[in-house]
């Protein structure tokens, strides 16, 4: 079943909520063109990047990390309102 009835792709701007498998805390990053990570910004050039662009919520994501993969939750993603 699903419980997702607008699902929408993350891109350049989204800003992504997920939650790694085993732990309990949530994090959001936003997709931009660079990584910053001041603000939780990361690129597609960067691994967490690549697995989180085109990622809905209700997917489950795989960043392969220094000590070995690690999959996250994709739980929510909005589109940034520029305005």
């Amino acid at each position: 079943m699903n419980y997702f009835r607008h699902r929408q792709a993350a891109t350049i701007g989204s800003v992504v909520k997920v939650k790694e498998h085993g732990m309990d805390e949530e994090e959001i990053f936003r997709l931009g063109e660079v990584t910053n990570p001041n603000e939780n910004q990361i690129a597609p050039d960067n691994a967490m990047g690549q697995a989180l662009l085109g990622a809905q919520p209700g997917d489950e994501v795989t960043v392969n990390g220094p000590t070995g993969p690690i999959k996250f939750d994709v739980l929510d993603v909005q589109q940034a309102h520029v305005g």
